[in-house]
């Protein structure tokens, strides 16, 4: 039962951080192709919500702590639901 849970845990934890690596390389890449685009325009809500642009960037955009929490939380969620559906079938597997 003990190593049950740590393989939970540690399919949770894996899930996670390949998920907020996946969104700092690919999925930034595919929002904001061209980060100078943002320099003089304006941004809408659903975007601010989730970048934000700072002087310190160069006005570029850079993901903001929600868009991380919620890279990280959808990541444990589909590493659980993996470790779920193999877990179901090792235990219906017939040997």
């Amino acid at each position: 039962m003990k190593y049950r849970k740590i393989g939970f845990a540690f399919s949770m934890l894996a899930g996670g951080v390949i998920a907020v690596l996946l969104n700092l390389t690919l999925v930034q890449e595919l929002f904001t192709p061209d980060p100078c685009y943002y320099h003089n325009r304006k941004t809408n809500f659903f975007f601010n919500f989730f970048y934000k642009l700072s002087a310190e960037n160069g006005d570029h955009p850079i993901p903001t702590l929600f868009n991380l929490l919620v890279s990280l939380v959808i990541g444990m969620l589909v590493g659980l639901w993996f470790k779920i559906i193999i877990s179901e079938q090792k235990n219906n597997a017939k040997f």
